[in-house]
């Protein structure tokens, strides 16, 4: 890109893709995943990234102590509730819920920001 683009502006353009077209960073994780098609028997979330990280690694074998460590990488400057109030009007809300409504409603997301 040329200049920088803001946040509406990068939602408006990905709604606008269908899920074949959108790069896979930011593709309908339904979509991405094969939900339906592939029989998953854990599916982590990231809210619950350190433990359902353990689960997986114990999942395949992996002794409690040969799991590495997670370093902490959130970089974002407030908190993140804060952040998504600041940024999300209720008409983009909405649009970002219908594009990944599937994604909602598959891994059991509520509309609602978080608190």
């Amino acid at each position: 890109l040329s200049h920088p683009v803001d946040f509406e502006a990068f939602v408006t353009a990905v709604a606008g893709q269908s899920d074949h077209d959108m790069d896979p960073h930011w593709r309908v994780q339904s979509t991405q995943i094969l939900h339906g098609l592939l029989p998953y028997t854990f599916v982590g979330r990231f809210e619950h990234y350190l433990s359902d990280f353990t689960k997986a690694f114990q999942a395949i074998g992996i002794d409690d102590t040969a799991i590495p460590a997670l370093p902490h990488l959130c970089r974002t400057k407030s908190g993140t509730s804060e952040g998504c109030r600041n940024i999300y009007t209720p008409a983009l809300q909405a649009r970002v819920y219908e594009r990944y409504r599937s994604d909602f409603e598959h891994f059991g997301y509520g509309h609602e920001l978080p608190e």
